[in-house]
């Protein structure tokens, strides 16, 4: 799955900036310690969605990128950083679990 959403994510305009950047340092060899922890980013995307609804924005990217860490956060891992989503998500699809 990994090298699935590797592909997927070099596509992107986000992509092109934290997979070449962040995630080498980080997600993909295992390092989850916070450099901007999950909660923070969960926490700046609902602010971000309440300022879209103040102006009647509909922000659905976020919002699901939201429900994300709200995943990561169920799998008790909020605090890490916000690259362990990937490994959650991994996680969550490998025939295991």
């Amino acid at each position: 799955m990994c090298d699935f959403l590797r592909s997927l994510w070099k596509r992107t305009v986000a992509g092109r900036g934290a997979l070449e950047t962040v995630y080498p340092g980080k997600a993909f060899v295992g390092d989850f310690e916070p450099g901007f922890s999950a909660r923070l980013a969960r926490k700046d995307l609902k602010l971000a969605q309440e300022l879209g609804e103040q102006y009647g924005l509909p922000l659905a990217t976020g919002a699901a990128a939201r429900e994300m860490f709200t995943l990561q956060q169920a799998q008790g891992r909020i605090d890490e950083d916000w690259t362990a989503l990937l490994d959650v998500l991994e996680r969550l699809g490998s025939p295991a679990h």
